[in-house]
């Protein structure tokens, strides 16, 4: 079975999650997102708004989205959050 990171653990642990674990959160993943917003628009600013509404969408109601990951053995969470951020 796939093992949620130490930094989604945390974050999903709490109800509503803490501004630190979501710090924590962004900050590891914000790579793989920034990746996804680029691929919508190769202009900055609008790579950067995309980027910042991934953020928002993925925050809202106590980080519901996130929630609603289910792990399997066939599958990792980064594949899941581009295909979710996508």
């Amino acid at each position: 079975m796939s093992e949620l990171s130490p930094t989604l653990q945390r974050l999903l642990s709490d109800d509503p999650p803490s501004s630190d674990a979501w710090a924590e959160f962004a900050r590891e993943y914000t790579r793989l997102l920034m990746h996804v917003a680029r691929a919508t628009s190769y202009e900055h600013n609008e790579a950067m708004d995309a980027y910042a509404y991934l953020l928002e969408k993925l925050s809202d109601d106590s980080c519901r989205r996130l929630r609603a990951y289910s792990s399997h053995a066939d599958s990792k969470f980064t594949t899941w959050l581009v295909v979710v951020a996508r």
